[in-house]
C-alpha cells in the first residue's frame, strides 16, 4: 500500500512539472502582432487550456481528454491559417506552401513516433506514458498554428 502511494506522489509530482515545463517553454515564447509583443499565453486557446488543467483531477483519462480536445483546438487553428495563408499566395508560393505542409506532416508523424519510443522507455506502460503520448499532438499543432499565423500575418501586413 505504501508503494502504491509512494508511486502516486511520484506520479502527480511528474505530471505537475511536465505541465509547469510546458507552460514555461510556451510563456518564454514570444509572439508579434501589429509591432506590439504579446505573450504567447495570451492565445484564447492557451487561456481555455491553462483553464482545464486548473480544473484537472488528475487522472489519466481526463488528462488525456483535455490534451486530446486541445490538440484538436490546435490543428482547426493551423488549418485556418494555413488557407488565409494559402489564399494570399500566388501560385509559385501556393506550391512552396503546399511542399512546406506536407513536410511538416511527414516530420509530425515521425518524430510523434520517436517521442512515443522515447517516452516507452522513460515511462514503460503506465499511465504517465500515455499522457505524455496524448500531448504530442497537442504541442505539436500549437506550434505549427503559430507558425502559419505568424506567416499570415507577415502576408498581410506587407500588403
Amino acid at each position: 500500500m505504501n508503494k502504491i502511494k509512494l508511486w502516486l506522489g511520484v506520479f502527480l509530482c511528474l505530471s505537475l512539472l511536465l505541465n509547469v515545463l510546458f507552460l514555461i517553454h510556451f510563456a518564454s515564447r514570444q509572439s508579434t502582432s501589429e509591432g506590439k509583443e504579446n505573450s504567447v499565453e495570451e492565445h484564447e486557446i492557451d487561456k481555455a487550456y491553462s483553464e482545464a488543467m486548473k480544473g484537472w483531477t488528475g487522472t489519466t483519462v481526463e488528462g488525456i481528454e483535455i490534451s486530446t480536445t486541445y490538440a484538436l483546438l490546435w490543428k482547426e487553428e493551423a488549418t485556418k491559417y494555413y488557407d488565409l495563408l494559402y489564399d494570399e499566395l500566388d501560385d509559385d508560393k501556393k506550391a512552396l506552401l503546399v511542399s512546406s505542409q506536407e513536410k511538416w506532416e511527414n516530420f509530425f508523424i515521425e518524430n510523434e513516433l520517436l517521442e512515443k519510443e522515447i517516452s516507452r522507455r522513460a515511462f514503460g506502460n503506465g499511465s504517465m506514458r500515455r499522457e505524455f503520448n496524448a500531448s504530442i499532438p497537442l504541442y505539436k499543432y500549437r506550434e505549427r498554428a503559430l507558425e502559419l499565423q505568424s506567416l499570415y500575418e507577415m502576408v498581410t501586413y506587407a500588403m
